[in-house]
């Protein structure tokens, strides 16, 4: 394996291109918007207007779009022009339906597929300190592991097909509802007239500890830098949770009894987006409470 396509070059996937062209291999990069091609050309990182190319000439494919429709569309026009045993990795954030399709598809061209979503955000791609959470055959991941080590710290594989996307769903779903919690706490806090910084030396070291509070912490000046100290520019936007929220309740039953946690915290994120705020990091929703 010596030639990686890299499909779906925005925040994440411009970031992670880059760690890759650290590496031993050849890259070559795709994405719709061209525009992106001149930054990437500074730093000598090849790319291509043809996605086509991208599938006949790469040993690895890896996308990194938006949502599941968008990831359907490039699997399904594309795994055609794709050597027999190319490896096609997503590392998209999508619906496990549409996971359980493009692997179904990739089986049918004789093509190895993984589904390899990642949790860090921009920041994690930035440091190469990216978790990939992979579903699919073990084989293939264990022979994948050193390009997944390129762009991120950590890589767990999950089991079948479709685990790497049912844990990142089940993480994001923990996020969302734990971001607000904090948010609840902080308000709370302010109201007692406490010292915040108190409250993150008691919070990040105690029983209360979680990633929210230890690496996100949303008050601007009090623990590690997170966007809450550069206006909630977003590192994981708004949207993106509301998305990631909406795979958790599709994922499970019509019964609204289900993730009766998560449906509110969709609630409050979707409310944020409809205020014009999609676009900030979903931390901010501890000032929409």
């Amino acid at each position: 394996m010596k030639n990686i396509g890299f499909i779906g070059l925005g925040n994440m996937g411009f970031e992670m291109i880059q760690n890759i062209n650290k590496s031993k291999y050849n890259i070559l990069g795709y994405d719709i918007k061209k525009k992106i091609y001149e930054n990437l050309d500074a730093l000598n990182i090849k790319t291509t207007d043809s996605i086509i190319k991208i599938f006949e000439t790469c040993d690895v494919i890896i996308t990194m779009l938006p949502d599941g429709k968008a990831v359907k569309k490039v699997w399904s026009e594309n795994l055609k022009y794709a050597s027999e045993k190319s490896i096609i990795i997503d590392c998209s954030t999508i619906d496990i339906e549409t996971t359980n399709y493009i692997h179904e598809l990739a089986k049918k061209f004789n093509l190895l597929s993984l589904d390899a979503p990642v949790s860090g955000g921009v920041n994690g791609a930035k440091s190469a300190s990216l978790t990939f959470m992979v579903g699919g055959d073990e084989t293939t991941y264990n022979l994948i592991l050193p390009i997944f080590s390129f762009m991120g710290s950590k890589s767990i594989y999950c089991g079948k097909e479709g685990s790497g996307q049912a844990v990142k769903i089940c993480n994001n779903l923990i996020l969302g509802i734990s971001m607000i919690g904090v948010g609840e706490a902080i308000n709370l806090a302010n109201e007692l007239n406490l010292d915040l910084k108190k409250l993150y030396e008691v919070t990040s070291t105690s029983s209360a500890s979680c990633w929210a509070i230890n690496k996100y912490f949303p008050v601007s000046g009090i623990g590690p830098v997170t966007p809450a100290d550069n206006n909630f520019m977003a590192g994981f936007s708004t949207d993106l949770m509301k998305k990631d929220l909406s795979l958790a309740i599709n994922a499970t039953t019509n019964d609204e009894n289900n993730l009766k946690f998560g449906r509110k915290a969709y609630e409050k994120y979707s409310k944020m987006s409809d205020k014009g705020l999609g676009s900030k990091d979903f931390s901010e929703v501890v000032k929409n409470l």
